[in-house]
């Protein structure tokens, strides 16, 4: 048995005991374990109760059972954040793997941001987004799902709407899919300066956080879209390592996706930097109108997007 699988259903005994209201027995614990999708007998679960005895992580009360101690909330909480970390990234690498968007033909599935916004300013919204979209600094494409309709397994609420753009992320799946190796490593703010990237304010590594790093940045309300759509301004971005040798052929794909409106990137020695798609949010975000978004919230077909 792996250690890593050991420790994963060690930690699932910690937050079992964590959620209990008292004292837990191994038979107990074996069976809500199973409905875990962790099978373990009783003997199993007994070994693995004295190792965490041992470490002081849990606390044996006669025949009642266990319960977990103060230095066991302790070690779960820091298991639990590490999940968390391991997740975002995981979580992403699943949408590139299976982004199948070709931009030579024009069909597939995309990576989209979500954002949910009151249908009485959707006029507005667009205003703003076609102002956005003319700098040059974003992708045309979006899709507006009205109130009733279902997105991502769920309905759009009365009285919203909800606006996909195309995630920056899309570009690695399509890179993956033309053999071109790349390793997205940090998102964060780009100053740009006479309408061009001129490096990067600050930025979080995707492996390092427990949230997206654009949704944090985003949040922090750090970007100045006016400013850069002027031509002196700071917006969102994401930064991935590629191969100097797959320098033509990245060249081709990113001008493929210039074709079709995908604009806002900057090559750069051994990377390439993609303009975050929910730039335009930001700028929306700007002028007072309030929206709840989830960058690469999920897979769309190409197709169902209208260029504006």
């Amino acid at each position: 048995m792996s250690k890593l699988l050991v420790q994963r259903k060690i930690i699932e005994i910690l937050r079992i005991l964590s959620d209990a209201e008292g004292p837990l027995g191994a038979r107990k614990i074996g069976d809500l374990l199973k409905e875990r999708g962790y099978n373990l007998g009783e003997r199993a679960v007994r070994y693995h109760l004295s190792i965490l005895d041992e470490q002081g992580f849990t606390k044996k009360h006669g025949y009642h059972g266990r319960t977990i101690t103060e230095r066991g909330r302790k070690e779960l909480e820091e298991a639990l954040v590490t999940d968390r970390l391991n997740f975002v990234m995981t979580r992403i690498e699943s949408l590139i793997y299976q982004c199948s968007f070709d931009p030579g033909r024009r069909e597939g599935d995309v990576i989209v941001n979500l954002s949910t916004v009151d249908k009485d300013q959707l006029d507005d919204i667009m205003g703003l987004f076609n102002e956005f979209v003319a700098s040059g600094l974003q992708s045309s494409h979006i899709r507006i799902m009205d109130e009733g309709e279902m997105t991502g397994g769920e309905v759009v609420p009365a009285g919203k709407a909800v606006i996909a753009t195309l995630c920056s992320i899309t570009v690695d799946g399509v890179f993956l899919n033309h053999g071109i190796p790349a390793e997205l490593k940090f998102g964060g703010v780009v100053r740009i300066k006479d309408g061009k990237y001129d490096g990067f304010l600050d930025y979080i590594g995707y492996r390092g956080t427990t949230i997206d790093p654009i949704k944090i940045f985003l949040a922090k309300k750090m970007t100045d879209i006016t400013g850069a759509i002027r031509g002196e301004g700071r917006i969102l971005a994401n930064y991935r390592e590629v191969p100097e040798v797959a320098k033509d052929a990245i060249e081709g794909v990113l001008s493929d996706l210039s074709l079709l409106g995908m604009r806002g990137w900057a090559q750069t020695s051994g990377g390439v930097v993609m303009y975050a798609g929910v730039n335009s949010i930001a700028y929306i975000e700007e002028k007072g109108i309030k929206t709840d978004t989830q960058p690469n919230a999920r897979l769309m077909p190409f197709k169902s997007m209208k260029e504006v």
